[in-house]
């Protein structure tokens, strides 16, 4: 991302220097993904109430649902940048490096509840082949 110019955190004011600090991650910093809208404070804020929906504005998703759901996709996607983010969240919830590990590596090798296997197994078709989903599909997570 080093072609999109960012303001870096160093430098921020106002309230992008406030925003930054709301932002800053348990590792110090403040991703690359949130300091791209550094030069329009619109789209950060913007950005940053999609990501903030996406992870808890679901009454029947739980974080940790969220970012195990986050890893499968990212995985298949071969994102990098996501796995990492989102390995170091479920790490936080769960406190357990070993499952995380086996779970980026193969969520299908880890133990998992029928509820959690079906919703991964649901994200995992949908995003490796959507234009294979079908009613049943859905029922499955019922």
């Amino acid at each position: 991302m080093a072609w999109i110019p960012m303001i870096p955190e160093d430098e921020a004011e106002g309230e992008l220097k406030e925003w930054y600090d709301r932002l800053r991650d348990p590792w110090g910093g403040v991703d690359d993904i949130m300091r791209i809208h550094s030069i329009s404070l619109p789209t950060m804020k913007g950005h940053y109430e999609l990501y903030k929906s996406a992870m808890t504005g679901n009454p029947d998703l739980s974080r940790k649902d969220c970012e195990m759901i986050a890893i499968v996709v990212s995985s298949i996607n071969q994102c990098r940048y996501w796995m990492v983010h989102h390995e170091a969240g479920l790490r936080q919830i769960t406190r357990d490096g070993e499952f995380v590990k086996k779970f980026k590596e193969d969520y299908q090798s880890v133990s998992l509840s029928l509820k959690e296997r079906a919703m991964l197994d649901y994200a995992a078709k949908l995003t490796r082949e959507p234009w294979n989903m079908v009613e049943d599909d859905v029922k499955a997570l019922k």
